[in-house]
């Protein structure tokens, strides 16, 4: 079948691996104004039976198809556009995806799953997000990241990020990213612990919380490229602006 990109407004990625569930799916695109029905869907191989669980209908199935079942596969055999790659290549099934996002027009990209199973593959996925790197790349990496428990949000310089209806348990973790590791530079306000001040050479800002005086959280980022892991609760909403 042919491949027809249609332009629309977020593409999103499921890959396989664990994946979060559906009601928490729809309850960030919901809270983020992202209809599922109208993104651009890639399924990553098995990512193709998230798709199906989540009754969604896949634009691009792409991979070596060494992971999904072969039911599935014939199934969608003649219906779904299909991009198939040989096992021995360069890139990983989840960078292919990537490729791909980059030729379609968008606002966003969604990464959905790829955390859990083997570990080497969710610790290779992380070394790609490094904004530096593939800045000029033919890459279109996530915005976000959504496994089974966590957001995880990804900034590069100048962006600046609002969270919205934080409590004071749920956790904020940040990581620094790319060639400036150790010499990036945040500056947040409703942190119970400010990122400020922190030496990005001797330590990171893992579980920090939301201050008891402030109902969201502002991080700007002035030098570096930063993740931030977030918990995937159905009311928190993330701005994420340049």
């Amino acid at each position: 079948m042919s491949c027809v990109y249609q332009n629309k407004k977020n593409i999103l990625i499921f890959a396989g691996g664990i994946s979060p569930s559906k009601k928490d799916v729809e309850s960030f695109m919901i809270n983020h104004d992202i209809d599922l029905n109208s993104s651009f869907i890639i399924a990553v191989d098995s990512g193709m039976e998230t798709v199906i669980k989540f009754e969604l209908k896949a634009d691009l199935l792409i991979g070596d198809m060494d992971s999904i079942d072969k039911d599935t596969l014939c199934k969608f055999e003649n219906s779904v556009c299909k991009k198939v790659f040989p096992k021995d290549k360069d890139f990983s099934d989840t960078e292919l995806a990537f490729i791909e996002a980059k030729k379609i027009p968008h606002k966003n990209v969604i990464l959905i799953g790829a955390s859990g199973g083997r570990i080497e593959h969710f610790v290779s996925l992380l070394s790609l997000l490094n904004f530096e790197k593939y800045n000029k790349s033919t890459m279109s990496l996530p915005n976000f990241w959504l496994t089974e428990e966590n957001i995880i949000v990804f900034c590069k310089k100048k962006n600046h990020l609002q969270i919205n209806s934080l409590i004071e348990t749920d956790n904020i973790s940040v990581f620094s990213l790319g060639k400036n590791f150790f010499n990036g530079k945040i500056v947040s306000k409703g942190l119970k612990w400010n990122l400020d001040k922190l030496n990005w050479k001797k330590q990171i800002s893992l579980s920090n919380r939301i201050d008891s005086g402030y109902n969201s959280v502002e991080l700007s980022i002035k030098r570096g490229s930063f993740i931030f892991v977030l918990p995937l609760k159905n009311n928190i909403k993330i701005e994420l602006k340049d």
